[in-house]
């Protein structure tokens, strides 16, 4: 809203010049926006019960994920909401939880590799670690379909 106002501002200062008026006062100078295109992808721990999970975990998948989300958005969308569910589940123990993480940050390192060069059967090992972790929340099992769709992408 404050960007139309200034708008607006800047334009009728611009008319006032072109008939010889005095210049405004007190206007607020548009400021250009600047989008980036990329998607954040990042897991918030601060003030939470994720904040157990190893931040190092947290930050190599941080890393991985906004690399992955430039060449395979979609792929880069499944991971997160994998990444931020095992994260935040409380039934899950802390152990559980860095192992999950750590097979979905080494299936997100991979996804940034090219396919000849993927390691297909860590992939897989991948995949099932993923999937024994969600096996310990009942609610997460729906996720499982989740992992596959992960998996098929990056074999």
């Amino acid at each position: 809203m404050n960007h139309a106002v200034a708008m607006m501002n800047n334009l009728g200062g611009q008319i006032d010049e072109i008939f010889g008026l005095p210049p405004r006062r007190g206007i607020i100078v548009p400021q250009p926006n600047y989008f980036s295109g990329n998607v954040d992808n990042s897991i918030n721990i601060a003030d939470s019960v994720v904040g157990v999970v190893n931040a190092g975990t947290v930050k190599n998948l941080n890393n991985s994920l906004n690399n992955v989300s430039v060449n395979n958005p979609e792929l880069a969308a499944r991971l997160v909401v994998l990444s931020h569910r095992i994260a935040t589940k409380k039934e899950l123990t802390q152990e559980a939880k860095e192992e999950g993480l750590e097979a979905l940050t080494f299936l997100s390192e991979q996804a940034q590799k090219p396919e000849n060069e993927r390691n297909k059967s860590m992939i897989k090992s991948a995949g099932k670690a993923v999937r024994s972790t969600l096996s310990l929340a009942a609610d997460l099992m729906t996720l499982s379909p989740l992992v596959t769709s992960v998996i098929k992408d990056l074999i």
